[in-house]
This record gives structure tokens, sequence and C-alpha cells, in this order.
């Protein structure tokens, strides 16, 4: 492709008609080498004549094409419209008052042909240098270098408006490519050569009402500016080292000041912009002057010292001596960096589930209200209560009870627990609650082989008054039981054939619009599912289903749950995930210990289904592993079932080998799909060493897979 087609010129010009004349018949000579290059000239608004001399000329010259702005939008504005203009491999952008010397024009022609990334066309007389500072300082004279477009970025345009107060915009792609470690080509020979102006200096005549920076313009400060979008700190400080070519970086400041007149920006502007050995060199140089720069500064330095609030440093200052940081247990003393541990006084056990500031837990299950599910340790346990005609006083004159024999050294049930902690006894609030284990009966559409009430002689039987979700969740309202942010959770059975699910929706949406309902379902039933996805559709709580899928074939649901409805579960989810009726989706999968589902055709076909999931699901799914508990029950599979005001004791140990094969593969592929797993199950979580342990070693097999 010939260069012709590669190279993109573009003039810019305001208001000197004279010298763009004397510019556009240069170029377009019949000894210029570029004379059938396309041009484009854009025109800042002129009003010298520049329009018609440019319509004139454009009529005869079908290759040059003019744009004039509707507004003068300023030189930078110019360089940077130019930017944007841009379609072709290189930019050019020329002055309208340089000459050019194209006796050695094939030199650049050659460069282009190259792989750089800028080309120059021109060096200071007497100061050709290849070193990055120097090359920095050409490029401020525009037409130096002709530019590889593929450096205009999104990026670069915004660094170029934001610097465009210094008037060097096309700084913010010399800096882009430089922070890239662009190659730049430097030319033997000058084929732009600069032109001066006799009233040019480098600070910017005053105008009536112009943005104070750029009224107060002087192009060291403004080069120092730009000079920010370099990455390389030492690069920076070298390039400020350099900026009047020959000159020393104080040299250079004493001309700054001599122009700046005690504009303060302008002075800041270079101090916060350089390393401190050249901070220090400026503020020594303006206090050995004493001129109006060092008036300035130092006036501006002790309006801001007697701006200080003393008392609130003094305070921050004791802090860093001295500092307290409280913890539970203990008070951290640091003082000049000695840290000193004392243990607190006053310190009080309390169990996660009862302390409101905690977790503030309630679980419910037929009839009955317990401290935690860790122990199922009923708290209520004289007589069986009706949800919809408890007290306030019902249930936190026991929980408050549970409270002082733990501290009294009372309360077996709970001793060695890793669910007690110490507090100050003021940080404890045994009050309101804001989660609700929500089981009142063991009525279910499934007989699972693990679950602790295949055997309980209520299975069959729904207690019409515990069913009735809505007239419980009524009186707890009203004697004050839930926080603002209470989270219902149901389950216990099967918690679709509750009653009044509907109801109970719209009277948290309407009370409790930060809490949620978390569905703990087996979700086999078909019919209550349609029931409810018109219901939680409405999105007006969030709404979390939690559901434990087990394996992944028809053949083995229907053998660990002794019902054949793993396609009605699967399909159920998937609908629901379609119809983003829950805000989370939480797939759980129970390793049993006689191995019945730690098949391949099992792990693989539940990672399937987590696929399909995760994919319709425009919200969060995770991923649960756990293990079956009736291996670390000491009553095995009666555990649970249990007299009232017993409790079950547990025998933690590792899960076997083929389980912690399944588990690793299940970890490895959800990590895969881009799901988390989350390790909120009965027996792999950090409730026992045990279940952390094994956690641990299925991560660790998962990276040997």
């Amino acid at each position: 492709m010939s260069l012709n087609n590669e190279l993109e010129i573009i003039i810019i010009t305001y208001n000197r008609k004279i010298k763009l004349k004397h510019t556009l018949e240069s170029l377009s000579a019949e000894n210029s080498p570029i004379k059938n290059f396309n041009f484009i000239i854009i025109d800042n608004a002129s009003n010298d004549g520049t329009k018609e001399l440019c319509e004139n000329f454009c009529s005869s010259h079908t290759n040059f094409k003019y744009i004039r702005n509707k507004y003068n939008i300023g030189i930078s504005g110019n360089i940077i419209r130019a930017f944007e203009m841009a379609s072709k491999k290189w930019l050019w952008i020329l002055g309208d008052d340089d000459k050019y010397n194209f006796k050695y024009w094939s030199e650049i022609e050659s460069a282009l042909n190259k792989d750089y990334d800028i080309v120059h066309t021109t060096f200071t007389d007497g100061v050709r240098n290849e070193t990055t500072p120097y090359i920095l300082n050409e490029e401020v004279f525009l037409s130096t270098s002709i530019y590889n477009t593929k450096h205009i970025t999104s990026e670069v345009i915004q660094n170029a408006y934001g610097i465009s107060y210094t008037f060097c915009p096309q700084h913010a792609l010399n800096c882009a490519i430089l922070n890239q470690h662009g190659k730049i080509y430097v030319p033997e020979h000058k084929i732009v050569i600069q032109t001066y102006n006799d009233k040019c200096n480098m600070i910017r005549n005053p105008k009536k009402w112009i943005y104070h920076k750029m009224d107060n313009f002087q192009l060291l400060s403004a080069y120092i500016a730009a000079y920010q979008l370099i990455e390389d700190k030492k690069t920076k400080e070298e390039c400020c080292d350099v900026l009047c070519m020959g000159s020393s970086f104080k040299d250079s400041m004493r001309y700054f000041l001599s122009e700046n007149n005690g504009y303060i920006y302008n002075i800041f502007e270079i101090l916060l912009g350089t390393s401190k050995k050249q901070q220090k060199e400026l503020i020594e140089l303006m206090c050995e002057l004493g001129d109006n720069n060092c008036k300035a500064f130092l006036k501006q330095i002790f309006s801001w010292i007697l701006m200080i609030p003393y008392h609130k440093l003094l305070k921050k200052l004791r802090k860093k001596i001295i500092s307290i940081k409280k913890t539970n247990t203990h008070k951290i003393f640091n003082i000049f960096g000695i840290k000193l541990k004392v243990k607190r006084r006053g310190l009080k056990k309390v169990c996660y589930w009862l302390d409101s500031n905690q977790a503030g837990i309630i679980p419910m299950r037929e009839n009955h209200i317990y401290a935690c599910c860790t122990r199922a340790v009923p708290i209520l346990v004289d007589k069986k209560y009706n949800y919809d005609e408890l007290t306030y006083n019902d249930i936190q004159k026991n929980r408050i009870k549970l409270y002082e024999d733990i501290n009294k050294g009372m309360a077996p049930q709970c001793e060695g627990c890793e669910c007690l902690i110490q507090k100050p006894a003021k940080k404890i609030d045994i009050g309101k609650i804001s989660y609700l284990i929500y089981h009142p009966h063991t009525t279910c559409n499934l007989k699972c082989c693990y679950c602790f009430f295949q055997k309980n002689e209520q299975y069959a039987k729904l207690d019409p008054r515990t069913a009735d979700l809505y007239a419980a969740i009524q009186n707890f309202h009203k004697i004050g039981l839930f926080k603002e942010n209470i989270q219902l959770e149901l389950g216990g059975g099967e918690p679709l054939l509750l009653n009044n699910i509907d109801k109970t929706y719209s009277f948290m949406a309407k009370n409790y619009p930060k809490g949620g309902i978390v569905l703990v379902s087996n979700y086999a039933l078909s019919n209550r599912v349609n029931d409810i996805i018109p219901i939680f559709k409405q999105k007006k709580i969030k709404t979390t289903l939690k559901t434990s899928i087990d394996c992944g074939t028809r053949e083995t649901y229907t053998k660990i749950r002794n019902r054949d409805a793993f396609d009605d579960v699967v399909n159920n989810i998937i609908r629901s995930a379609q119809e983003d009726i829950f805000d989370t989706i939480y797939l759980k999968y129970i390793l049993l210990e006689d191995g019945s589902n730690t098949s391949d055709k099992d792990i693989y076909g539940f990672i399937d289904i987590c696929r399909r999931v995760s994919l319709e699901n425009p919200n969060k799914t995770y991923v649960i592993i756990d293990a079956d508990m009736r291996a670390i029950a000491k009553d095995g599979d009666e555990y649970f079932k249990t007299k009232e005001g017993e409790f079950t004791t547990f025998t933690p140990h590792l899960i076997k080998d083929d389980m912690l094969r399944a588990a690793g593969i299940i970890y490895k592929s959800a990590n895969n799909l881009g799901l988390e797993v989350i390790w909120t199950g009965d027996r792999l979580s950090g409730a026992s060493k045990e279940g952390l342990q094994d956690i641990e070693r299925i991560k660790e097999f998962a990276k040997s897979i």
C-alpha cells in the first residue's frame, strides 16, 4: 500500500490567513513530495478571511478538504479534534506557519515504512538527542511528530482533554507511547523548520474571561503538568530536569519565576509534580530571590497552617503514640509500637444462637422451641405450645435462663460446644431475633434414608394449627419477636405442605421488607411449586431456595428417597431458575456413609444439574457439600429422636475415601463452572475440628485431580 493511502495530514489554523496561504502553497508546490497526499484543514472559526482563502484553494486542489469549527475551541481543542478525526495508519498534524525542506523526505518515508510508533520530522538546532527527556521536549512542537494512530485510544483522548489547559494535549499520546516503551525515530536531517514569532513568550496574554490556569499559562509548568502522565518516576524526574534544552532544572526554574509573577497555581503545579530534590531546589530559589512568587507561596502556606485544628491534630498524635483496641476477650494496648494484651474483666459466655448481637436464631420443631440446631436442646419443654398462642415472655424467660445456666456451669448440654463465645456482658443481647427456623411438623412427601424423622410416629400426621404458618408469623410479629431484617426459614419435613404461604409472603413483604424467606424444600411437589412461583415472582422481599438433591440419577434418587420424583425435582428447580423467583439457589449434596451415592454417574449427573441451573438462573447459585450425620451420632439411626430434656451426642470422625473422592470432584467441578461451594452443612462445616479437617482434605484432593 502506498504511503499516500496510509498518511493523513491535518493542518490546524486560526486567524493566520497570510501565513496559512504560504504554508498551503509550500505543501502543494511542484517540488513537494507530498503535494498529492490528502490534506484536511481545520479552521478554528477564524474571522480574518481564512474561510474564503481555504474554500478557493480547495476548489482548485481537490486533495485538500476544508472543515470549519462552529466555535473557537482553542488550540488544544483543535489538536484533540485532529486526533479524533484520524482514520489512517499515520497522522501528521501541522501548524499554519512553519516552513519545509523536503530535500530529505525520503528519510521520513523510509521510517514510516518501518515498525515505529512516532516518526520525528525535525529537532532543535544543535541539539539532536535521542534520549527520552529531549524527545518529549521536541514533541511540544506539534509538527515534529507523525503518529502511529493505533495508540489513539479513549484513554488518550480523555487524558488529552484533561491536560488541555497546558496547550500540549499531544503529550497525552506521547506519554502513552512512552509508557508502552514505543519506538521513536529521530531523523538525521530536518524536514520541518520551526518559525518563531518575535512577540512569542512562554506566558499567555491575559483575557477578560477565561479559566485561570489558561489565563496564567506558563509553558514550563505546563510541561510538568503533562509529564504526570509518565508512569515511571525516574523517567518523569529526568524529563523535569530538562525543561529547557541544555539548561539545568534550577536554571529553568529561574526563568519560570521571572515570568510567573506570583501565580500560586503554577508554583504548586511544579511542586506537586516533581521529585523532592527538585521541590527543594525551587523553594530554595524562591527564598533566595524573595520576589512575588516567594511572597505568594509563603502567604499560602501560612494561611493553611492557621487553618489546622490543633486540638484534633493532638488527638490524632496521641492515638498514634498510644492506642487501645478491644476484642470480645481482651484489650490490646499499643504503646510506641509495643503491644500489650490484657484480658478483659466482666466477660460472659453466651451461645452464638442466643445472642441477638451475633446470630440471634431460634429453631422451632414439633411445638418445641430450641436453643440451637447443633445439639437440639429444647428450651420450652414443660408442655407443648401452639405457635399462635406464644407470648414474648414464654420464649425469652427460657432463653435468658439458659444464658444464666451456661455462666453458672449448669448447662452440661452446652459444654464444649463450638457455638459458645466470650464477650463483655453489656454487648450481649438476649432479645429480638434475626433468624427463625420454622420446622413445625414432620410431615413429608418423601422418606429419605438419612432423615432423622423417618421412624417418627408423627411422620404422616400434620397438626393443623402448627401447619398454619400465617397464624404463627402474625403472632410472632404481634409479640415483637422479630428484628426488621428477620429471615424466615421454612423446613422440617416438606414446607410446601404448610398452609397460607401466600399470605405469609405478603405479610412479611409489608412488615419486614428488609427480611426474607428461605425455603428448605425437596422441591418435588410440582403442584405446590406451581402455586409459589407467581407469589415469589413478585420480588418484594429476598427469597432463597435450599434443596438437597444428593445424587445425579433417577435410580439412586428413588433408592435413597423412597419415591420416584427425580425428574420432577430437576424440572422444578430449572423452571424456577428460568422464572427468576429466587435471589439465591443452593444445591446440596449429602454424601452417604454406605457409598450409595458416590458413583461417577451420580457425581457427574449432579454436576450437570448444577450447570443447567446456573445457566438458567440470573442470580446466584451455590453448591453445598455435606455428609451423613447418622455415622457420627451416638444413637445412629435414632439420632435426634430423644425424650424431652435429653440431647444427642456426636462423635465426629473423618469421611471415608469414596466420600472424599466424590466431594473433591464436586468441589473442583463447581469451581470450574464458576460456582462457589458453601460449607454450611451439619457435618462438613466449622462446627467441629474434624469438619474443618475434612474440608481441607477435600480441597487438597481437588487440586490433585
